[in-house]
């Protein structure tokens, strides 16, 4: 085990630290998406073709998922789940919108992306997920307790982050990752399958993240982890590892042989 003070150069895994996005990703080349949004009661279903972002709106108190309304239209209050079934094209299922005050239901997400490279960014309620085959990137809240997410075959990535003070602790297992996640409101569970690179950010405010269970063998062979503003403690696993304590007062651990670790400031 080895710790890391402040500007100290390690030498290790290349490669640098990947923030979460906080916009919908940017579409990408290829045929044209079209979709067909239908509803029942107070679900809504978006089938989609082609390859594109898939955003969801409030637009004169209709649900919408690119400004197409569902048939039969759906007032945004009562929408509890908006499932979305892909097709082996890549999309991108940006779901954060659905969190915005107009849905007082607080509506979940289903993403059913199949193959191709898809990306999917969550909500703050418990979603379900299964991006299917090929590279896919899933994008999810802590402390949120997303206990249904298959990333699929392929090399996947999945990052977590968090806007509020949290500690965070990780277990392997052979194909699952397992990930408790406590603040001042409790603690949620995640349960993952098919991850191989795992990203992790914190918040501004103090972060414990502690991966060093995730042990061989595992199906994860990255790790990156950026704790943000305040005094955080991050430990990696001996997996490729790559950290960075931001500002604060930090202490890096590291299980790994292979690491570099990052750290603005001098008090570490």
């Amino acid at each position: 085990m080895a710790r890391y003070s402040a500007r100290k150069k390690i030498i290790g895994v290349a490669g640098t630290i990947l923030l979460i996005p906080v916009a919908a990703p940017s579409p990408p080349a290829g045929a044209a998406l079209t979709l067909t949004v239908t509803s029942l009661f107070s679900s809504v279903t978006v089938n989609a073709v082609g390859e594109g972002t898939i955003h969801f709106a409030c637009e004169s108190g209709k649900f919408t998922a690119n400004d197409i309304q569902a048939t039969p239209t759906v007032n945004c209050s009562t929408v509890t789940a908006v499932k979305v079934v892909g097709d082996s094209a890549a999309q991108n299922v940006y779901g954060p919108n659905l969190d915005i005050a107009a849905f007082t239901s607080h509506p979940y997400l289903d993403a059913q992306t199949g193959a191709g490279n898809d990306s999917i960014v969550g909500t703050k309620q418990p979603d379900k997920i299964d991006a299917g085959a090929d590279m896919d990137s899933v994008y999810l809240h802590l402390p949120t307790a997303d206990t249904s997410v298959n990333l699929g075959s392929g090399t996947d990535t999945l990052n977590l982050s968090t806007d509020i003070a949290t500690k965070v602790k990780a277990v392997s297992g052979s194909t699952n990752l397992a990930v408790t996640a406590t603040t001042v409101s409790g603690t949620a569970n995640h349960m993952i399958a098919g991850t191989e690179y795992l990203q992790i950010q914190g918040s501004k405010f103090n972060d414990e993240v502690d991966l060093s269970t995730i042990v061989n063998p595992t199906s994860i062979t990255s790790l990156i982890v950026y704790g943000g503003d305040g005094n955080d403690r991050l430990t990696c696993a001996a997996v490729p590892c790559n950290m960075d304590g931001g500002n604060g007062s930090n202490e890096l651990i590291s299980h790994s042989g292979s690491v570099r670790a990052w750290s603005l400031s001098e008090t570490d």
